[in-house]
C-alpha cells in the first residue's frame, strides 16, 4: 500500500510510513482477522504498552468450583521418601488434552510429555496443525515431513476430531472428563464459539485445569487481535535490541519467542496443578504470551526505568566484556565465540595468540579502553583465528580459562562430541519420514533420559482414544470416520 496524497513528481511513500505506529497496527488488525501486525517496541516503550496495563502477569481467570477428583499419581505421594516420590518419568499419571497448534502451545506440551505425562493432541482432517506445512516438500504425505511438527509433538498421542461438528465437541468433552488439564492457544473467543468454554469444560470435569494462552490474553484492548511469534517479539522489545548498531530491528530467529513461551507455559500448567492439589479446585489460567515475552526482557526494562538507559543494538558486542564476539576460523563457514571479561583473561588471550604487543598496547589496557577500540581489536583477533582449526582453538582458549565455543550450524551440531556425551543426540524412526536425528528430552533424573517416541501421524491414535479410553464401539468409531468427524487422511493442505 502506498500514500496517494503526495506532492507531484515524488514517488509515493509506503502506506505504513504515513501512519503512527499504533494507528497502523490497529487499522490492519481491525480490518482483517487473518493478518497479524505489531509495532517494534523499545524497552522504555513496553512500560506504557496499552495491552500490558490491564493485567500484570499470567493470572487465574477464575477458580473452577465443584467437587475435586483424585490428583494424578505424580502428586499423590508428596509425603513419601524421595526414592518413592520420584518415579521415572516423574509425571506418569498426568493426562493433558492438547488443543494447541503451531509452536508455542505444542512447546508447552512437549516439555510435559518429555517428563512422562500423557498428551492427547487434537487436530482434524479438515484443519490440521499449522506447523505441518512448514518447510515441507510438495507431494503426498508432505504434512508428515515438517521438522517443526515432528520436534514439538514428539512423545504425544495424536487424534483427529472435527470441533466444528456437534459430535466432535461432545467427544472433546468426554476426553476432558478423563483428563487433568486442557490447554489451548486459539485466538481469544475461538474456544467459546466452539462450545468448549471454561464453564462447559467444568461441567464435564469440575476440577479441570484450563490453560488459555492467546497471544494477547483474554482481556485488554488487543485481546481480539491475531498474533504470531514475530508480533509478540516486536511488542515485547526483543527485535528492537537485536541487530548491529545503526541497523534496523532484526529477528532473533530460532523460533522467535515460541520455545520460551513453551517453558513458561509449562511452569504455568504445573503451578495450576499444584494449586489444585492444595485446594481441590481446578483453575483457569489466562496466560498471555505477550506478557511472558516482555517479562523475559525484564533486566533491560528495569534499566530503562531505574537508570534511564534504553538498550541499544550492539551486534555481538557486550556492555562489559571486551573482546566479545564471533570470529572466523580456517575452514569455510566455521566460526568460534570468544568472551573476555577482565585483564587477566585478556593477557591469557594474548599469550595464546602469541601477541604480546596487544597486551602492551595502551588502547587495550583495560576493559573500558578495549570497548572503545573494539573494531581494531576484533580485526587483530580475526586475523589470528582465520589460521586456526575450530575445535583446536576453542580447546586452547578454554584451557587458559577463556570462555569460547564452536558456533554450530543445524547440521554440525549433530556431530558435537560434548552433546553426544550428554546423550542428547538420538535417532527416532517414524512412519513416512523414516529414521531421523532428534534431540532427546532436555531433562532427566539421576542422569537417566527416557527414549523419545516419534510425533504421531495424523489421527494415529484415534482407535486408542475413542475405543480403549472412551469405550466407544467399533461401529461407532467407523460411523465417525464415514462422517469425517475423525480420520487419518487430510481433506485439505491448508492449516
Amino acid at each position: 500500500m502506498t500514500d496517494q496524497n503526495h506532492p507531484p513528481g515524488r514517488p509515493p511513500r509506503p502506506w505504513v510510513s504515513t501512519r503512527r505506529r499504533y494507528s497502523a497496527m490497529s487499522l490492519v488488525t481491525r480490518k482483517t482477522s487473518c493478518v497479524d501486525c505489531a509495532k517494534a517496541e523499545s524497552y522504555d516503550e513496553t512500560e506504557g504498552c496499552r495491552q500490558s496495563r490491564p493485567e500484570g502477569r499470567a493470572h487465574l481467570a477464575r477458580r473452577c468450583s465443584g467437587r475435586s477428583r483424585p490428583s494424578p499419581a505424580f502428586i499423590l505421594h508428596a509425603h513419601e521418601s524421595k526414592e518413592q516420590q520420584l518415579p521415572l518419568p516423574i509425571l506418569n499419571g498426568l493426562r493433558i488434552l492438547d488443543l494447541t497448534h503451531f509452536l508455542a502451545g505444542p512447546a508447552v506440551t512437549r516439555l510435559i510429555a518429555d517428563l512422562g505425562a500423557e498428551i492427547i493432541k487434537v487436530e482434524s482432517i479438515q484443519h490440521f496443525d499449522g506447523s505441518r506445512p512448514m518447510n515441507t516438500p510438495p507431494g503426498p504425505g508432505s504434512h508428515e515431513l515438517s521438522a517443526a511438527y515432528n520436534f514439538f509433538n514428539a512423545n504425544k498421542q495424536g487424534i483427529t476430531l472435527d470441533l466444528k461438528n456437534a459430535r466432535g465437541v461432545a467427544l472433546a468433552l468426554e476426553l476432558a472428563s478423563v483428563c487433568d488439564a486442557v490447554i489451548e492457544n486459539f485466538p481469544t473467543g475461538t474456544i467459546d464459539r466452539l462450545g468448549l468454554d471454561a464453564a462447559t469444560l467444568r461441567r464435564a470435569n469440575p476440577s479441570i485445569v484450563i490453560i488459555s494462552m492467546a497471544g494477547y490474553g483474554q482481556v485488554g484492548p488487543w485481546s481480539q487481535y491475531p498474533s504470531f511469534a514475530t508480533t509478540l517479539a516486536m511488542l515485547g522489545g526483543a527485535y528492537e535490541m537485536t541487530g548491529r548498531p545503526g541497523s534496523q530491528p532484526t529477528t532473533p530467529n530460532v523460533g522467535g519467542v515460541d520455545p520460551m513461551n513453551g517453558v513458561l507455559g509449562a511452569n504455568a500448567l504445573m503451578m495450576a496443578l499444584m494449586r489444585r492439589r492444595r485446594t481441590g479446585h481446578g483453575v483457569h489460567i489466562d496466560y498471555a504470551q505477550l506478557e511472558a515475552t516482555t517479562s523475559l526482557l525484564g533486566e533491560a526494562v528495569a534499566d530503562s526505568s531505574v537508570n534511564r538507559r534504553v538498550a541499544q543494538r550492539r551486534g555481538n558486542h557486550h556492555p562489559v566484556a571486551a573482546p566479545h564476539g564471533i570470529y572466523p576460523c580456517r575452514e569455510e563457514e566455521s566460526w568460534i565465540s570468544i568472551a573476555v571479561f577482565d585483564d587477566a583473561q585478556f593477557r591469557s588471550l594474548c599469550d595464546v595468540m602469541d601477541r604480546p604487543d596487544l597486551a602492551a598496547d595502551p588502547r587495550f589496557d583495560s576493559p573500558a579502553s578495549r570497548r572503545d577500540n573494539i573494531p581494531e581489536l576484533d580485526e587483530s583477533i580475526a586475523e589470528w583465528t582465520r589460521e586456526q582449526e575450530q575445535y583446536d582453538v576453542v580447546s586452547q582458549l578454554q584451557t587458559r580459562g577463556i570462555a569460547s565455543g564452536v558456533v554450530h550450524s543445524s547440521k554440525s551440531i549433530w556431530h558435537d562430541p560434548h552433546l553426544q556425551s550428554l546423550g542428547m543426540i538420538e535417532e527416532v524412526e517414524r512412519p513416512i519420514s523414516g529414521k531421523k536425528g532428534n534431540m532427546r528430552p532436555e531433562l532427566g533424573l539421576s542422569g537417566e533420559r527416557s527414549p523419545t517416541r516419534p510425533a504421531p501421524t495424523l489421527g494415529q491414535h484415534n482407535k486408542w482414544a475413542f475405543g480403549e479410553l472412551l469405550a466407544h464401539s467399533t461401529d461407532e468409531i467407523e460411523a465417525l470416520e464415514r462422517d469425517q468427524v475423525i480420520g487419518t487422511d487430510p481433506l485439505t493442505t491448508r492449516v
